[in-house]
């Protein structure tokens, strides 16, 4: 595990030319590196939505409810093929990245959004096995406090409910 490894919604990172939103342009570059069915499902679910700022804004309900459900899915064993949390964990990377960079896009408008966001990474640890998967849900959960923490901080009763 790299300690030193800055997260894929970094502060450091420059603004892309052209691009109003960070979430737009990861999940464009995810597109590219994920040629997963599951993460292209998501994609399209979520590329219209988010296109721009004011877009991923007014769409955010809809936004988080498509990454909560790619983070809850259930994983099945089937006798006749790969497992269904073996073909999960193709689009947990580019989800737990996408809620990172959601957090530093939406900042204060995703607060109400945090428990339930918080609940599905806490989830993906609590039941993985796969150490790049509790790398990078640990790394989410920072994120999520890194962008959130004043909003947090003000209600931290409504994170442990």
């Amino acid at each position: 595990m790299d300690i030193f490894r800055s997260g894929k919604g970094s502060d450091e990172r420059e603004a892309p030319e052209g691009a109003l939103c960070y979430f737009a342009e990861d999940l464009d570059m995810w597109a590219d590196r994920n040629l997963t069915a599951e993460f292209h499902q998501m994609y399209i679910a979520l590329k219209s939505m988010t296109m721009t700022l004011p877009l991923l804004l007014l769409n955010l309900k809809s936004v988080v409810e498509i990454l909560e459900k790619c983070l809850n899915e259930t994983e099945l064993d089937t006798p006749t093929g790969p497992s269904r949390k073996d073909m999960h964990n193709s689009a947990i990377e580019p989800t737990f990245a996408l809620v990172q960079t959601l957090a530093r896009d939406a900042r204060q408008h995703l607060t109400e959004y945090v428990p339930r966001l918080l609940h599905a990474v806490l989830h993906q640890i609590a039941n993985g096995s796969d150490t790049d998967v509790l790398e990078q849900g640990f790394q989410t959960v920072a994120y999520l406090f890194k962008y959130l923490q004043r909003q947090l901080l003000a209600d931290v009763n409504s994170l442990y409910k």
